[in-house]
């Protein structure tokens, strides 16, 4: 299945399909009994580039570090990323700490020349966009 998700990425532009994004995100993290982010990398056109985990966390806790996120960037010279994570408890809304690295990120990438598309968050067949949301 993730397979399928991960070619419906690569069909097009990321950005224009958040459905798609959610669904790989929801695949990929979903039913995890901890927090867990993934972070997509995306090229000039925003197509995916690749994907990693990387952070995993508590039931109701994960750390992002803004420092491993440039590092990922640079290495795999990405234009814009989107980052996704899952709430174990079922709830996709975002918690002020969510929206304060979301922020914190979006800042700090944006100084290398580097969007951040979305945050999603994804529970229980639920998902929802920090960009929709206007966080940042």
């Amino acid at each position: 299945m993730l397979n399928v998700l991960h070619a419906r990425l690569d069909e097009g532009p990321v950005m224009s399909n958040d459905r798609a994004v959610a669904d790989y995100a929801q695949a990929r993290l979903g039913h995890a009994p901890v927090e867990t982010v993934l972070l997509l990398l995306l090229n000039d056109q925003n197509e995916l580039i690749r994907d990693l985990c990387l952070s995993t966390g508590t039931v109701d806790a994960t750390a992002i570090a803004p420092r491993e996120v440039v590092r990922h960037i640079l290495n795999a010279n990405a234009r814009a990323i989107l980052l996704a994570h899952n709430h174990p408890s079922g709830d996709p809304t975002p918690s002020l700490a969510d929206k304060a690295i979301t922020n914190r990120i979006a800042r700090v990438v944006e100084g290398l020349g580097v969007t951040l598309v979305d945050h999603v968050i994804v529970a229980r067949g639920r998902w929802h966009s920090m960009r929709a949301d206007g966080v940042f």
